[in-house]
């Protein structure tokens, strides 16, 4: 696996890098001449965030690859968990991985940003907006993110189909490998030519692999919940905004995550009136839905006052994604099947026969904190993407479960 190499960045020169509101000045970066990358100077300056910022250029080895350089002040906690989890994916985990490859003709990772390279400088002599060590990682370049493109209207019902069923894949392979990626959104979805990838490991929370398994841990994770907001599930906000922790299901946080996102681009706009806390009114009225049996996302409708005219399918798998209990949400395998996604022009892989194993956490219901399902890698064995033509009906038509 690749390792981190601390590295001598280079000297700086008295002037400042930080222009008005925070962008750094590209024309006095000064990248460490160990990253073999050439700043693309005609790029949009980026804005910084909290830790650090993004700039694009060129592998000087070959000058058709393009890259971004995430630089960022040097937070263990942040860039060794986003490392581990990119290196997770790198790893050869099994001879299925390679069948999967083999079957449908893409890697594994296909939906998973690249890392290639990652780095961190001793010197605390750089033009940045910070002191002391900073950490470079170099990733694959994507071209837009599905924010931006939201913004702008380009995502058409086609294209929204097309792009969860890349994200549905991609989260899949994430859980077969015992990693959680707990900040799933828009911003974090980049499209790379045509194909969709998610990035920002920052927030991931990574399983332990069972000794002389290929399966991961499943335990409940034990932390006030990171993540973002509008994306948060309400098992976690609640952690958030009570301070007081309660242990969750990581897995579970994902598939709400993805249904506010497939939320948003239906009905073009968050579901929520604040945040997912349960004292929000619009999850009362999801709350209520759900007790009587009936569509969540007509309820939430109903609330903004607006008629819904989704298709039964689509409104079917935004209601088994956004269940208020976690023990009742979809499962990443039930989403998987679900018929919406089988129209989509890249239908998600399934499993050979419907046998087998499954994702961690992805059996029909939830448990409480203990050490649930053997899963783990054996889910990434799939057949052709010709055996994706068909999808069962079950999950579609089954009941969102009730609020416990």
């Amino acid at each position: 696996p690749l390792r981190t190499r601390r590295i001598r960045a280079p000297m700086a020169s008295p002037r400042s890098t930080v222009l008005g509101g925070g962008r750094p000045d590209l024309a006095l970066i000064k990248l460490p001449e160990e990253l073999q990358v050439v700043l693309d100077l005609s790029s949009e300056p980026p804005e910084s965030g909290g830790y650090g910022f993004v700039v694009f250029g060129e592998r000087k080895s070959d000058r058709t690859k393009r890259v971004a350089v995430k630089v960022q002040s040097e937070r263990k906690d942040v860039q060794q968990i986003e490392v581990d989890a990119l290196e997770r994916l790198r790893e050869p985990s099994s001879a299925l991985n390679e069948l999967r490859y083999w079957l449908t003709g893409c890697p594994p990772y296909q939906h998973i940003i690249e890392m290639i390279d990652h780095f961190t400088a001793d010197s605390t002599e750089m033009l940045l907006p910070w002191r002391g060590h900073t950490s470079f990682l170099v990733l694959e370049r994507g071209d837009e993110d599905l924010f931006t493109m939201f913004e702008r209207g380009e995502i058409s019902p086609s294209l929204q189909r097309h792009c969860f069923a890349m994200l549905v894949d991609g989260v899949r392979h994430l859980h077969s490998i015992g990693i959680v990626h707990r900040d799933l959104k828009l911003e974090n979805l980049v499209m790379v030519g045509k194909t969709l990838k998610i990035v920002d490991f920052g927030n991931a929370y990574l399983y332990t692999k069972r000794l002389g398994t290929d399966t991961y841990s499943n335990e409940y994770i034990d932390d006030s919940g990171p993540g973002t907001r509008y994306y948060k599930p309400p098992e976690v906000a609640k952690t958030v905004f009570s301070r007081k922790p309660e242990p969750y299901d990581g897995h579970a946080f994902d598939l709400w995550s993805m249904g506010v996102i497939l939320f948003l681009l239906s009905y073009k706009d968050f579901p929520f009136k604040n945040n997912s806390e349960k004292s929000d009114p619009v999850i009362k009225a999801m709350m209520k839905a759900q007790e009587k049996r009936e569509s969540t996302t007509s309820a939430i409708y109903r609330y903004w006052n607006r008629p819904c005219l989704l298709e039964p399918a689509l409104c079917a798998l935004i209601d088994g994604l956004l269940v208020i209990d976690p023990r009742g949400r979809f499962t990443i395998e039930q989403v998987v099947q679900h018929e919406w996604l089988a129209e989509s022009s890249t239908p998600v892989p399934r499993q050979r026969g419907g046998g087998g194993g499954s994702v961690p956490g992805s059996s029909g219901a939830r448990g409480g904190g203990d050490d649930r399902g053997t899963g783990g890698i054996a889910a990434s064995v799939v057949a052709a993407p010709a055996a994706a033509a068909a999808a069962p009906a079950a999950a579609a038509s089954a009941p969102t479960a009730a609020v416990a």
